[in-house]
């Protein structure tokens, strides 16, 4: 009795936490309990349980198994677990914060879970997604390349589940196996025409102009050139060799791959007009703030552009002008625009690069048979 009474832990119980995919948890001893849909008898009823169990020493780590020992994981269930799986690997963070792909993957989640959450996860079918993407594309006004990300996103975190043992693999396999909806209509981002790139730029402030003109030379990311340090830049002794930009906390970091753009006259000119010594902080910075924004940026790229009467464009833009010109510039090619983009595939870089039909009649020319 003496042993039963020094088990039981008389300590106010803590209460009941809302995710953010709509479900009902409790962290006990630095473990998380899922409960449920948020809100509902049934997640009060195990919260209640669980309380119980726990003040009376008992284990209430990992998820909630029936009589024989199986577990009641439900599609909710998985996507909590997935979710705080993320969390802990730090998985979609860059610089400590959370990356947008991780509120793509929660806004994919909780669709899901308003649909099949309550469904066992050894239940849940390729049917039941398919039934779930025909729900999307009826009430949800999204584009069909909007729908086919979100279920490819849950495709993901089926894969993960599966691994671990959290639902059948077969189920598994048939839903990876949906293929994505057809007669996606193709709304790439185009490149701004040169021309009026270049009538935009003398309604710019100096330091926007020229990070503009720096972005095309280099054919960098936006944030790339918002955020250049001089730390990060290497100036070799020989005069006539490019610099090289190293940049710190690339997008594909996580990858293990390194990022780095080369800057020869024209970029070293621009570099040298914004040096300051002693040669640290940013490149272009800002009174109010460290350097610029790429929202700030871009923002002033749109307004100059209204100024100068041509359509409005965005930094992103640029980058699209810049691999699109070495792509199909004789000296460069779609290879040349490949490294310079620092893709890892040639496939990323067919979505910057746009065909010249120009080129056409000038490439047949080179073909010839006997």
């Amino acid at each position: 009795m003496a042993q039963q009474q020094k088990k039981r832990r008389r300590r106010t119980p803590p209460g009941m936490l809302r995710h953010s995919t709509g479900q009902a948890r409790v962290v006990l001893d630095g473990k998380v309990v899922y409960l449920g849909k948020w809100g509902t008898p049934e997640a009060h009823a195990l919260y209640a349980e669980t309380i119980r169990r726990w003040q009376n020493g008992e284990s209430v780590g990992g998820p909630p198994r029936d009589a024989a020992g199986s577990r009641k994981t439900t599609v909710a269930g998985l996507a909590l677990a997935y979710d705080e799986w993320i969390e802990r690997t730090h998985l979609y963070q860059k610089d400590g914060k959370p990356t947008t792909q991780l509120g793509l993957i929660r806004r994919a989640l909780k669709e899901l879970n308003r649909f099949v959450g309550s469904v066992p996860a050894r239940k849940f079918t390729s049917a039941l997604l398919v039934a779930h993407r025909d729900n999307l594309r009826e009430n949800a006004a999204l584009s069909v390349q909007g729908i086919n990300r979100k279920i490819g996103l849950v495709k993901q975190m089926v894969a993960w589940a599966a691994e671990r043992g959290l639902m059948p693999e077969e189920n598994a396999a048939l839903i990876r196996a949906v293929r994505p909806l057809r007669g996606a209509t193709s709304k790439r981002r185009k490149p701004v025409p040169l021309p009026d790139l270049k009538k935009a730029i003398p309604f710019l402030v100096p330091v926007v102009a020229d990070m503009a003109r720096l972005q095309y030379l280099l054919a960098c990311r936006p944030g790339e050139v918002c955020k250049m340090r001089w730390e990060d830049i290497e100036v070799p002794s020989d005069p006539t060799a490019p610099w090289r930009y190293l940049v710190a906390g690339a997008k594909t970091e996580h990858h293990g791959c390194e990022v780095a753009y080369f800057a020869h006259d024209a970029a070293k000119e621009i570099l040298r007009r914004h040096l300051r010594l002693p040669k640290s902080g940013f490149v272009f910075g800002t009174r109010r703030r460290d350097c610029y924004s790429t929202k700030d940026y871009t923002r002033n790229l749109r307004r100059a552009a209204r100024e100068a009467k041509v359509p409005e464009f965005t930094a992103h833009q640029i980058r699209h002008l810049a691999l699109t010109t070495i792509a199909n510039d004789p000296r460069g090619g779609h290879a040349a625009a490949s490294a310079a983009a620092n893709h890892s595939s040639r496939s990323m870089t067919d979505h910057y690069v746009h065909n010249d039909p120009r080129m056409a009649a000038e490439a047949v020319k080179i073909l010839a048979i006997e």
